[in-house]
């Protein structure tokens, strides 16, 4: 029931922002510390407003060190050892936060949300909505609770320099049972009926943000 676990762990965080991280994923060194010193007013309009911060997500090779700064995730970028999450099989998934944008930015960008992003943000308690329960196991449990973040009106703004990145792994049971080469077609069936259920229920999202020019 990994949206309910989600739920709990929420409701009982003693924060007023929450970072909404997979736990196989480490961020990068300093972003707690960037944050509370140099970008204040940042931490600020989170707390005041239905803003959520992007950190981009990456994936690095199995072989390769976990990059703690944005210069050591560069280099291993340029050599091919790391890759934007899941940027091969799932692109709509964190392409809209415009890696290569990130990759020059000094100052936090906003992104317009599109449909099946997922990335990971830090966002206030106030207003997040809840998960969906109804989703169990693998497969558009994320997807759905973005989705009901932009709904409820959310910016998404990138957070230049920091990350959070993950070593590449084996696909988990879970994966498997539903998209893995033996997956019963039902399984993929049923997450279908209900994401378009959710989406039938769920408020119409908002207009995007100007473009980027």
């Amino acid at each position: 029931p990994i949206n309910a676990l989600r739920n709990l762990a929420a409701g009982e965080a003693r924060t007023e922002l929450v970072f909404l991280l997979d736990v196989d994923f480490v961020p990068s060194a300093g972003l707690l510390r960037e944050l509370q010193q140099q970008r204040p007013a940042l931490l600020d309009t989170l707390a005041a407003s239905r803003t959520a911060l992007v950190v981009p997500a990456f994936e690095v090779d199995a072989a390769a060190p976990m990059p703690r700064v944005q210069s050591s995730l560069s280099a291993l970028l340029r050599r091919g050892a790391a890759s934007s999450f899941h940027e091969a099989h799932f692109r709509h998934g964190h392409g809209p936060t415009d890696v290569a944008r990130w990759a020059t930015a000094s100052a936090p960008y906003e992104v317009a949300f599109e449909e099946y992003y997922e990335p990971y943000i830090i966002a206030s308690r106030a207003w997040l909505p809840k998960y969906d329960e109804r989703f169990r196991g693998y497969g558009m449990n994320k997807v759905q609770h973005l989705r009901a973040v932009a709904a409820a009106g959310a910016r998404f703004v990138v957070l230049p320099l920091h990350f959070a990145a993950a070593h590449e792994h084996a696909k988990s049971a879970a994966w498997t049972r539903t998209l893995g080469p033996a997956a019963h077609p039902m399984h993929k069936m049923r997450i279908a009926a209900l994401y378009a259920r959710f989406k039938a229920e769920a408020p119409p999202l908002p207009p995007p943000p100007p473009p980027h020019t």
